[in-house]
């Protein structure tokens, strides 16, 4: 889980949000609900991968920079960053990827790209923010 600041509503979909990381913009969805949040704040949150096929996995064997890129002007994203202990580190954000690897000894500390299908939004509001 990380702080992530509140960037834009979707008036239309309500289950939509934009935020951002201080370095990338993200749009996400959360099918629990978005709850109580306003734009420009930062809320503690967790962010999931989803993949509704086959998930796409690169492992990277040279140097590679973290890099989230919106595929056309879907909910759909090419994500690369270093994989840690079923996480997915990039641009300032944290993805859960617990997904990836049935069983703990999952590589550790490598670049990898994944195209995630959706990202879903998980708002922890109880929870101190730091």
């Amino acid at each position: 889980m990380k702080n992530i600041t509140i960037v834009r509503l979707n008036e239309i979909m309500e289950d939509e949000v934009t935020i951002s990381s201080g370095e990338a913009e993200l749009i996400c969805t959360s099918s629990n609900g978005l709850g109580p949040i306003k734009i420009g704040e930062t809320y503690l949150a967790q962010l999931y991968i989803q993949t509704f096929d086959d998930h796409f996995l690169q492992r990277h064997t040279e140097q590679t920079g973290d890099k989230i890129k919106q595929i056309d002007e879907t909910y759909s994203y090419e994500i690369t960053g270093t994989f840690i202990d079923k996480k997915i580190y990039s641009c300032g954000f944290e993805f859960d990827a617990s997904f990836l690897w049935d069983t703990p000894e999952g590589p550790s500390d490598e670049k990898i790209t994944i195209y995630a299908d959706r990202i879903e939004i998980v708002f922890h509001h109880d929870e101190a923010r730091a």
